[in-house]
């Protein structure tokens, strides 16, 4: 690598417990910025402590000794490698590899063919399931898919009896072989599995990977540290409005939905508003991070469905943007709480015996309408993370490349969405925001939703007076009732008849009209003024 190129260096020991302490200061730091609505352009102008100073001036005395060392002009970029995750402890009970075992017997046994193949592969089973190691993460077989690596693997001892009936046979003593058994307690909770490295959540640092982890997913983007990412940046500045509250819950929500083994937030994430808003985008970016077969798009009508569970058995998000303005049904009500409580739920899939399990699936909607339910429930709506959209994008400023963009700055949104979802578990995993936006007492049951003219008389007596000659477009009016209101009328068609009516009763002379606004005809009101 030529010497004027910054170079990437990975460095353990206490290097590495340095350069983390390092990452998450400069997090700290742009996370206190966003709190005050201001753009980091330096992330060490301001400490709050002498520690952090500290924190700074050992992490330079760490780069330089690194650039000297390897004889560069630019300061490197390291990369923190902990040789021990956290999360992995000492006392944590880990398959050990059956020694090498040579069948005594001219012909091998259906059950010395399995201890022979666990010496050869590293295979483990939960549920009823045989996963694969493949040099990363471990990845489910089929019935199919085992019987082929029992034939790969062990050719040369089937041929010595020649039965086809051995591969059923040893599939079945692999299934039932305790030793390799994965209970809940094993599964690795404050781990990622990426590309390049298992990352701890905790010191947002990484390790090597091992079989000893049994990660079944695997974030598709490398491990880089913090990374600018000034699309993200921008693109969250304008779904939300300049909104750090809500900036915040979405970094939140985001760092949620990419920790597939933590379910303990128990909600549903709902993306609510007009369209053309970044409903899709949003949730195309979070499909990027999982390999398609790890992602769900089970509509929430469809929840309740016989083997609708077995779609989402295996899957690490499932996304559905096109709820419709109908009323959920009780039975998928009752589905969805299961799978958002990490309860345990009965589980069909064709021609295999039913089983108990608890689905990780984070379920991710979104819609242009009201949440409805045939039944009024408090705690189905407690569970529901709601994500407001009420700043359109005109079609003339779209992006059709915004996705790819964001892609690009995937492993700098990973950073920082895993610094937000460490804050969330901080405070036990209250979102940002959930005072503001809380469906609990705005959605009621069937075809009552919301006191829509409630809302809107509150609007006008807040923020409308009367202005003769004065011109509103019905879009400002509209844009700003919804950041106030994130559950009011989203149709604006909607919201301006009953504005007009509601306006008129009030006394205030609204009158329809049209007119030249920012050099564009526009439908408005005159007479009226925002105050």
């Amino acid at each position: 690598m030529d010497k004027l190129e910054q170079k990437t260096i990975l460095v353990t020991g206490e290097d590495a417990e340095i350069v983390s302490q390092y990452h998450i200061l400069t997090e700290d730091i742009k996370r206190r910025d966003d709190e005050k609505n201001l753009t980091l352009i330096n992330p060490i102008v301001e400490y709050k402590t002498e520690e952090e100073r500290a924190i700074f001036q050992r992490y330079r005395e760490v780069v330089e000794k690194h650039r000297q060392a390897n004889g560069l002009v630019l300061q490197p970029q390291l990369i923190p490698m902990l040789t021990q995750p956290v999360w992995q402890r000492p006392a944590y009970p880990v398959y050990q590899r059956p020694f090498f075992y040579e069948c005594k017997h001219d012909k091998p046994t259906d059950l010395e063919m399995a201890r022979i193949l666990l010496h050869r592969r590293h295979l483990r089973v939960r549920n009823g399931s045989v996963y694969l190691y493949n040099g990363k993460f471990y990845r489910k077989l089929t019935d199919d898919q085992l019987k082929t690596l029992i034939l790969e693997v062990l050719r040369e001892e089937l041929e010595v009896d020649g039965s086809s009936r051995q591969l059923a046979s040893v599939a079945a003593a692999i299934v039932a072989e305790p030793t390799i058994e994965i209970s809940e307690e094993r599964i690795p909770k404050g781990g990622l599995c990426l590309k390049n490295c298992v990352m701890d959540i905790d010191s947002m640092a990484c390790g090597n990977h091992s079989p000893e982890y049994f990660f079944t997913i695997q974030l598709q983007v490398d491990y880089q540290g913090p990374q600018p990412t000034p699309v993200m940046d921008q693109f969250i500045q304008q779904i939300t409005g300049g909104d750090p509250i809500l900036g915040q819950r979405i970094w939140e929500m985001i760092g949620y939905c990419l920790v597939p083994q933590d379910n303990s937030a128990k909600r549903i994430v709902l993306f609510q508003g007009l369209g053309n808003t970044g409903k899709s985008v949003l949730g195309s970016l979070l499909a990027s991070f999982y390999e398609e077969n790890a992602v769900g798009s089970v509509d929430a009508f469809r929840i309740g469905d016989r083997f609708s569970l077995s779609a989402l058995a295996t899957k690490a998000l499932n996304i559905s943007m096109d709820l419709p303005n109908s009323a959920l049904n009780d039975q998928s009500v009752g589905v969805l709480k299961q799978i958002s409580g990490n309860d345990l739920v009965q589980v069909e899939e064709k021609y295999k015996t039913p089983y108990a399990a608890r689905i990780g699936c984070k379920m991710i909607f979104g819609t242009n309408h009201q949440l409805r339910t045939s039944s009024f429930d408090a705690a189905f709506l407690r569970r529901i993370l709601l994500i407001p959209f009420n700043y359109p994008v005109p079609r003339h400023a779209q992006d059709p490349d915004l996705v790819e963009k964001l892609k690009r700055e995937k492993a700098g949104i990973l950073f920082r969405a895993m610094y937000a979802y460490h804050q969330l578990r901080i405070n036990n995993y209250a979102f940002a925001g959930d005072d503001r936006y809380d469906l609990l007492n705005t959605v009621q049951a069937g075809e009552q939703v919301i006191d829509q003219d409630a809302l809107i008389e509150q609007f006008i007596e807040r923020h409308v007076v009367s202005m003769p000659g004065g011109f509103i477009p019905t879009e400002t009016l509209h844009v700003q009732f919804l950041s106030e209101n994130p559950n009011g009328l989203t149709n604006r068609q909607q919201f301006s008849s009953h504005f007009k009516l509601i306006a008129a009763k009030m006394g205030l002379a609204a009158i329809s009209d049209k007119q030249r606004y920012n050099g564009k005809p526009v439908n408005g009101y005159r007479d009226i003024d925002l105050m």
